[in-house]
């Protein structure tokens, strides 16, 4: 199964229309075109979602000319301002050593941090958007290391992250997972994401990718 991952950055005030529409007409005829999809989720003012095929390419040829894709009025792309696609390359599977790195991961988060900078490599760059009292670039092992242990330290360990799904291949990798924790009087219950580069069976590049306008809330 080949993966990609779609960010729709939402006009002004176009959210909500946008998530509703994509969910009762785009969502359904993907799915019958045959695609699987995991999502959709929604952000401060982005609709994110996965969707996987054997062939992607083929199957967004076909999706886009079809008369049914068409068919769909008012277009839901007009309350679009940006997209992005992150396509990752061939298959991916559950099955993949860098899933099984990645899921070894998740196992150790909170628990062994030696464990955790042995699946690194030593110029991994671990990336966390937005404006909050976690945002920014973490270069290096040492860096990342103190980053996440600093996730726990802010929530008086009350920090857990959960692991949905992981899929990859040889370049790739990608987590959903459940992160919970308490900071601050605020309570976090969301899904997020990783998109993960892999080199030589080792981390090297990390993205989250929050799934819920309430990570920001909480982090702020």
């Amino acid at each position: 199964m080949q993966w990609q991952l779609s960010s729709c950055r939402a006009r002004d005030g176009a959210l909500d229309d946008l998530a509703r529409e994509w969910r009762e007409q785009v969502l359904p005829l993907r799915q019958a075109k045959g695609y699987a999809v995991l999502g959709p989720w929604t952000t401060k003012d982005r609709l994110v979602w996965l969707a996987g095929h054997p062939d992607l390419q083929a199957a967004d040829d076909e999706y886009y000319a079809s008369p049914e894709r068409s068919a769909i009025q008012p277009d839901p792309a007009r309350l679009i301002e940006e997209s992005e696609l992150v396509r990752f390359g061939g298959p991916m599977s559950e099955e993949h050593p860098n899933a099984a790195l990645t899921r070894r991961v998740f196992a150790a988060f909170g628990k062994d941090a030696m464990a955790i900078s042995a699946a690194f490599t030593r110029e991994i760059v671990w990336r966390v958007p937005g404006d909050t009292a976690v945002s920014g670039e973490y270069h290096g092992r040492r860096q990342v290391v103190e980053f996440l242990r600093r996730t726990g330290l802010e929530t008086n360990g009350t920090y857990r992250s959960a692991l949905k799904t992981a899929f990859a291949n040889d370049e790739w990798a990608v987590a959903i997972y459940r992160a919970v924790g308490s900071r601050n009087g605020v309570e976090l219950d969301v899904d997020q994401a990783f998109v993960i580069r892999c080199e030589d069976g080792l981390w090297s590049d990390v993205t989250a990718v929050p799934l819920d306008p309430a990570f920001d809330d909480f982090w702020s």
